[in-house]
């Protein structure tokens, strides 16, 4: 109980700590994550009956259903990208080459083509049996193809963003802080150094 309220309050800070734009990172990605459980697939099952008219029967799949490695490649994005923000918030993580904006561009870029990819690569027609299953797209893919797609646009504003990296705006204040407190510390120094002022000599009466 203890570890999972500890959970809780650390995820609640580091929200807190993420700029806008990281915000909108983290919810495509938790968006994709969540449209992998929606129908993506639509199956009509049709019995070979010696009927004529014999009754179809809609079966819808979700990325579950149909699990490949497209799917899998969309779910390490989509769990990958929160952890990465997440780490960050904590400064847990070491900068990565390009900063956070274009790994996350990158993340949206490459699961928006996944995306695409599972929309041609729907489950082909196959034979079990006694039925012949068809297959369609549902309503689920379009918002996993919206999400990426988010996502991708999150890492565009992170890239042209000022604060675009907390972590290292935080040691940037810190260092500058470090230099006006050295600032600071020497001016007295240097007056000292160079000795009280002479008193001018009085005028003549």
């Amino acid at each position: 109980m203890e570890r999972a309220v500890d959970a809780a309050i650390r995820l609640g800070r580091a929200w807190r700590a993420l700029p806008g734009e990281r915000r909108a990172a983290a919810l495509s990605a938790a968006v994709l994550w969540l449209a992998l459980f929606l129908p993506w697939y639509q199956a009509s099952v049709v019995t070979q009956a010696r009927t004529r008219n014999p009754a179809p029967v809609s079966e819808s799949l979700s990325g579950w259903a149909a699990f490949t490695t497209i799917e899998g490649l969309i779910l390490i994005v989509s769990v990958g990208i929160p952890l990465l923000l997440f780490l960050r918030a904590e400064e847990r993580v070491p900068r990565l080459p390009g900063g956070d904006g274009w790994t996350v561009t990158l993340a949206g870029a490459l699961s928006l083509f996944l995306v695409v990819l599972a929309m041609f690569s729907a489950p082909a027609p196959v034979s079990r049996g006694q039925y012949v299953l068809s297959t369609g797209l549902e309503w689920g893919i379009f918002v996993a193809l919206l999400a990426a797609a988010g996502l991708g646009w999150a890492g565009g504003r992170m890239r042209h963003a000022v604060d675009q990296d907390p972590l290292l705006a935080r040691r940037a204040t810190a260092a500058a802080g470090r230099r006006e407190a050295r600032s600071a510390a020497a001016d007295p120094a240097a007056g000292a150094s160079a000795g009280p002022a002479s008193p001018s000599p009085a005028a003549p009466a």
